[in-house]
């Protein structure tokens, strides 16, 4: 059948043979080199999305440094830290459509992004908690209280002993000067509810002092009686409405106190327990992470290596293809011209015994079919 053909028909399939070869090498390696681009973009997202989970540990942890600052430092005095789990930075990201996309490709990853949800927004409707319920409030000023009260009810028997043993009386008379009074008048409240508390201890405070002032007075002068009078309708009573305000700020910094406590133990409790949770879950999506950038990473590798290998035998064969089909065509080609020029060779010297034995129908094969025709009509 290839005899058959024109010579410009055979060339043609020559080269059209050797440039299917180099084109189907060439679309192979553009298809598998485009894989491996593919496999390269999924490794360096993976490991992005790596890189992304440390960091929100991270952030967590430092989320978790700041909340504890409520307790630990004395500077602050509210929740700061994001409570909302929709805006922090894992959040934005969870409920994002990033994460929507790799919940899609990736049953996985849909499995623990929906798992991390419940945990995460606990830890951050604890903040809130703690928010609400925390109380701004040292609770040491109870201590001093109780000191400051103690330290009255002492001066107060020493007063009433100065009169019935009739001795001087050395205890403060200045309601400023007393070390309840050095503090009062120096202490500014923050919060509004013990700073309406501190105003109720003013004025029975001064009563108190200025009795005792009026009590040294009359017994200067050596009036006793009166000064016993003083004491019992003005000291008593003045010392009743300290009590009754000393047990009402007492009672309120219990609930304060009580409120830290409680603070803290969602804190201890709540927070903490989240927290583990959710660091849990990004443990499990980051080394998730890590096995895909791997896995992508070692598939991308054996990609490239069976492409090239593949790449290279393609290239061979189309190399001894072209080599074998121009043989094959330059030979189809020189020997009958060789062959029809050695018998025009002998025609010239006037030997017409010959035969032309070629029966192809190119222009080999036209061209024999002349030298036919020409010996015949010499014979």
């Amino acid at each position: 059948m290839l005899k058959n053909l024109k010579i410009g028909k055979k060339l043609g399939l020559g080269f059209g043979v050797v440039l299917f070869l180099l084109a189907f090498v060439s679309f192979y390696g553009f298809y598998s080199f485009e894989d491996v681009r593919t496999l390269t973009q999924r490794a360096d997202q993976a490991g992005n999305n790596r890189t992304f989970m440390v960091e929100k540990e991270a952030d967590h942890l430092k989320w978790m440094s700041q909340l504890s600052e409520l307790f630990l430092n004395d500077t602050v005095n509210t929740v700061t830290v994001q409570t909302d789990d929709h805006k922090c930075g894992l959040g934005q990201w969870l409920y994002g459509e990033e994460a929507a996309a790799l919940a899609e490709a990736d049953p996985q990853i849909a499995e623990l992004l929906k798992k991390i949800e419940e945990p995460h927004r606990r830890l951050h409707n604890s903040a809130k908690d703690i928010g609400k319920i925390y109380a701004d409030f040292d609770t040491d000023i109870k201590s001093m209280f109780d000191e400051r009260w103690i330290d009255h009810l002492n001066w107060m028997t020493d007063l009433g002993n100065s009169i019935l043993l009739k001795q001087d009386f050395n205890g403060g008379l200045d309601p400023r000067q007393c070390a309840f009074g050095e503090w009062y008048y120096s202490y500014k409240a923050t919060n509004p509810e013990f700073a309406e508390l501190l105003k109720k201890w003013e004025i029975p405070h001064e009563q108190l002092h200025r009795s005792a002032l009026e009590i040294v007075e009359a017994k200067k002068k050596g009036n006793y009686t009166a000064a016993q009078k003083i004491y019992d309708e003005k000291t008593i009573p003045a010392l009743q409405s300290l009590r009754e305000v000393y047990a009402e700020t007492g009672e309120w910094v219990d609930r304060m106190a009580a409120r830290q406590e409680e603070a803290h133990h969602i804190y201890a409790e709540q927070t903490q327990k989240a927290v583990t949770e959710t660091q849990a879950i990004l443990g499990e999506l980051k080394e998730h992470f890590t096995n895909t950038a791997k896995a992508n990473t070692a598939a991308m590798n054996g990609g490239i290596d069976s492409t090239v290998k593949l790449l290279i035998i393609l290239a061979v064969a189309g190399i001894v293809i072209g080599l074998a089909a121009a043989y094959f065509i330059t030979r189809g080609i020189s020997r009958p011209v060789s062959y029809i020029s050695d018998i025009a060779e002998e025609i010239s010297i006037g030997n017409i015994q010959h035969h032309i034995e070629i029966e192809s129908r190119d222009e080999i094969g036209i061209l024999a079919e002349s030298f036919r025709k020409l010996i015949d009509y010499m014979k």
